[in-house]
């Protein structure tokens, strides 16, 4: 290859110089003939020649230029080395962004104000890994329909979950969904809270639905809808709720009750009040359940709230009211669970209207909450003396039935509980014949 020869250096036209900047004007010819001077200005970081045709101007346009760079020289005379690359880092690190150095800087030590940390990035990281707008929009409605299906297909035990429990379910998320509007990725902690407090319900009732609200946050994060780390159920308040006293049923009014229910819900009274049967059980209970014969009632692996199986004895009372049901086949209960709900307090407002054979006015019942399987257990254990086997039959543990219903009555008033047969019912009569007569 031809080696170009070296060329000695252009002398300059014209030297601009203040202090130990050096700006050269430099006289050029083209090829036309035309003479003019150009000047090299370095002043916006890159190297830009500027032309003038008259050397007067070339020389004033030099010294501006040398006067410029000189000042930027002077102000970059406090940096070191250090600064420089630092300074020259930054200028890249902002690049991509499109954001100059001066609103990085600022914006850096507002947050670091707001943060009270320099763990910035975490920070970051935190809100992006919460940040709704990164989630699919799933309203609370929504989510609870994809929850109902699923539970009710299976549960932790590989099994369906009951009519009750699915319908109660979708009672209480719908109450949620009706009340809350925001998308579910974006609902608080605080949102939640204030809904609860709303509730104009028993601490029992309130401790239900912060249940239901946690199963369907921890849904809604298993699969995506809200953050893992981010299920804002967690933080709500717990709910005291209050052992008290156990509430139970008197054989007067046990009688009122059987006397009042309608013929699809007395079954249901009764198995809970001889039997022990939770609601949830009876619900679940087909017909085939109830022998007769050999006066038993079975609940099953999939009937029972605990999983296990247990047989119970019958009564002869509860046998003598339940005859009349020898033929019917199917569930034991055919409404809903809503239903279920509505029939308790229909007999309820249907006892309140009996009177005694004399037409004298009876004292106002109201409807107390498992106090029919109270009842059975408070009169069973009195009746026979033996927690272990008391504690068999409502598939309960002894300890727990020792706890709660020990001592509570004596053996009498637990005899004269399982006696009352259908004829108890023949000395009550509706308010308005004791009035007409």
């Amino acid at each position: 290859m031809k080696r170009t020869p070296n060329r000695k250096p252009k002398e300059p036209f014209y030297l601009a110089k203040v202090g130990s900047v050096s700006v050269p004007v430099y006289r050029v010819k083209a090829a036309t003939g035309y003479v003019a001077f150009q000047i090299p200005d370095y002043t916006q970081g890159r190297r830009k020649l500027i032309t003038r045709s008259d050397p007067r101007d070339a020389k004033a346009e030099a010294d501006r230029i040398a006067v410029a760079q000189s000042r930027q020289d002077t102000a970059a005379l406090g940096l070191t080395s250090k600064d420089r690359a630092s300074y020259t880092a930054a200028l890249a690190n902002l690049k991509p962004t499109g954001i100059v150095l001066e609103v990085a800087t600022a914006q850096f030590a507002e947050a670091f104000k707001i943060i009270g940390s320099d763990r910035i990035l975490e920070a970051a990281r935190f809100y992006a890994l919460r940040n709704p707008a990164t989630l699919p929009v799933r309203s609370i409605a929504d989510v609870a329909v994809d929850l109902v299906k699923v539970r009710s297909s299976a549960t932790r035990r590989g099994l369906p979950a009951s009519k009750r429990y699915v319908e109660d379910l979708r009672a209480r998320l719908a109450r949620l969904g009706d009340a809350i509007h925001k998308p579910i990725a974006e609902v608080t902690t605080g949102d939640l809270q204030t809904w609860l407090d709303s509730l104009d319900l028993a601490p029992l009732s309130k401790k239900n639905f912060r249940r239901v609200v946690h199963t369907l946050f921890a849904f809604a994060a298993a699969r995506g809808f809200i953050h893992k780390d981010g299920n804002p159920a967690k933080d709500l308040e717990k709910i005291g709720v209050a052992n008290g006293t156990i509430a139970i049923y008197t054989p007067p009014e046990m009688a009122r009750l059987l006397a009042a229910a309608s013929a699809d819900f007395l079954p249901c009274i009764l198995l809970g009040g001889f039997a022990g049967l939770r609601s949830a059980e009876i619900e679940r209970l087909d017909w085939s359940a109830i022998d007769l014969k050999d006066k038993t009632v079975t609940v099953s692996v999939t009937e029972s709230k605990t999983g296990g199986r247990r047989i119970v004895p019958m009564a002869q009372n509860l046998a003598d009211w339940l005859a009349p049901y020898a033929e019917h086949q199917g569930p034991i209960w055919k409404g809903l669970h809503d239903a279920f709900y509505d029939a308790q307090e229909a007999t309820i407002e249907a006892a309140n209207q009996l009177a005694d054979k004399k037409g004298r006015a009876l004292p106002k019942m109201r409807w107390k909450a498992n106090a029919l399987r109270h009842s059975f257990a408070t009169y069973r254990l009195a009746e026979i003396g033996d927690a272990g086997r008391v504690a068999t039959e409502l598939g309960n543990s002894r300890g727990m039935v020792h706890k709660h219903y020990a001592e509570l009555a004596k053996p009498a008033v637990a005899a004269a509980w399982f006696s009352i047969s259908p004829k108890a019912a023949e000395n009550l009569i509706p308010m308005s014949a004791a009035v007409n007569a």
